[in-house]
């Protein structure tokens, strides 16, 4: 399961994404990239099954569209998340 965000292509901006799952207590979160324009992940659980995801995504210099995926996983949910960050180039 996924979503995709559409980010803006200038300059390096911070974002936060919300989550929710019906698993109560779904324990600590952890988020992952293979991407080098997604840095400074943070996945933090708020209460209960909802959590936020807060990012950075770096300017695309690169005179193309690009694409990158975040993989957010719950310490008590075998199912990862998977955020799709799409930028025009």
């Amino acid at each position: 399961d996924g979503a995709t965000l559409a980010v803006a292509d200038n300059g390096e901006h911070t974002y936060t994404f919300g989550l929710y799952n019906d698993i109560k207590d779904n324990g600590e979160y952890t988020a992952t990239t293979t991407n080098d324009c997604l840095t400074d992940l943070t996945a933090t659980k708020i209460e209960g099954s909802k959590a936020k995801l807060t990012f950075k995504v770096a300017a695309n210099t690169t005179g193309k569209d690009r694409e990158g995926k975040i993989t957010i996983k719950s310490a008590k949910c075998a199912d990862p998340f998977t955020l799709t960050v799409k930028q025009p180039k």
